[in-house]
């Protein structure tokens, strides 16, 4: 049975996640070569589903919120 590349890009996210975790947007784009607007996608849609949390940055960082 072969996967559709959905649910592979779902699959190396989840991999990675699990691997490295906690971790941010940014590093889960370097990690799996995927473009941010599909880690956007798939996280926004893991969040809304319950599988996994999202914390806000810690405050204090200098420049632009990741």
């Amino acid at each position: 049975m072969r996967i559709s590349d959905y649910e592979w890009n779902r699959l190396q996210v989840l991999k990675a996640i699990r691997r490295s975790e906690p971790v941010a947007r940014t590093d889960l784009v370097k990690m799996t070569g995927l473009a941010g607007g599909t880690i956007t996608q798939l996280t926004a849609d893991f969040v809304r589903r319950g599988v996994i949390m999202e914390e806000k940055a810690a405050p204090g960082a200098p420049g632009r919120p990741g």
